[in-house]
C-alpha cells in the first residue's frame, strides 16, 4: 500500500510516520493477533485542526491542533480488548496487539446471524484537498474580515458580528483481517456566521453555518 502524505507547517503531525510504515508488517502482526479470535480491526488516525473566531470587529481566538495515533480492537465472544499509543511505530504496534489479545482468554459465546455481513468498500468522497493549507493565515483572516464587513453594511443597526471558521483534516487508515486495507483523507470545513441587531432598545439575534469540503473557498468567491 502507497500512502501519500506532506507536512504543510511546522506544527504538523508526523505523517512521515505514517507513511513509512510497512503495512505489510502490519498486516502479519494483526492477522497473528487474530487467530482465535472472532473480528478486529486496527484504526490509525492523524489529524489536524485550526480554529478562527472573529468576533466584534477584531481575531478573539485562533487555535490549531496536532493528534495521531491508533487503536486496536479485538473481539472473542462477548470480550472486547482494546489498546492505543499516540506513537505511530510497530513496536507500539506489536505492543498493543498482544495487550489487546488478553481478550481471547474471556469468555466464548458463539453466536450465529442469519442476515450476511455488511458489503465493504473503499470509496473516497474527498481529494487530496488540505483546508488549513490551502489559504494562508492571512487569508483565512481577510474573510472573515470581509464576512464582518459585509454583514455591518447591510444595516446600521447591526451592533455586533460573529464569525468562526473551523477546518479538519483527518488521514486515516483501516486494517482489517484477511489483508484488507481501506484509507481515506477527509478535508473538512464549517463556517458560521451570528449577527445581534439592536433598534429602539431592543435587541435580537440569528445565526446560520454550513460545512462541507471546500466551503469556503466558495465563501472567499462569493464575497469577492
Amino acid at each position: 500500500m502507497t500512502q501519500k502524505a506532506q507536512t504543510h507547517t511546522q506544527y504538523a503531525p508526523d505523517l512521515q510516520a505514517l507513511s513509512s510504515i510497512d503495512w505489510h508488517q502490519v498486516e502479519r502482526q494483526f492477522d497473528d493477533a487474530l487467530k482465535g479470535a472472532d473480528d478486529g480491526e486496527i484504526y490509525f488516525e492523524v489529524r489536524q485542526t485550526e480554529s478562527l473566531v472573529y468576533d466584534d470587529g477584531r481575531l478573539k481566538s485562533a487555535n490549531y491542533g496536532a493528534d495521531q495515533g491508533f487503536g486496536f480492537r479485538l473481539v472473542k465472544g462477548e470480550t472486547i480488548g482494546f489498546a492505543n499509543s499516540a506513537e505511530l511505530n510497530h513496536d507500539a504496534i506489536s505492543r498493543a496487539c498482544e495487550a489487546a489479545s488478553l481478550a481471547k482468554d474471556g469468555k466464548s459465546i458463539e453466536i450465529k446471524l442469519a442476515s450476511s455481513a455488511p458489503k465493504r468498500s473503499n470509496s473516497h468522497y474527498y481529494g487530496d484537498w488540505d483546508p488549513i493549507a490551502e489559504l494562508d493565515f492571512a487569508t483565512k483572516i481577510a474573510l472573515l474580515q470581509d464576512i464582518n464587513s459585509y454583514a455591518r453594511d447591510k444595516s446600521q443597526n447591526i451592533v455586533q458580528v460573529s464569525a468562526s471558521l473551523v477546518c479538519d483534516h483527518r488521514h486515516i487508515i483501516i486494517v482489517k483481517g484477511a489483508g484488507q486495507v481501506y484509507s481515506d483523507t477527509r478535508p473538512l470545513v464549517r463556517l458560521s456566521v451570528s449577527v445581534s441587531v439592536e433598534k429602539n432598545g431592543r435587541r435580537e439575534s440569528a445565526g446560520a453555518g454550513g460545512g462541507g469540503s471546500r466551503v469556503m473557498l466558495n465563501a472567499t468567491s462569493a464575497l469577492n
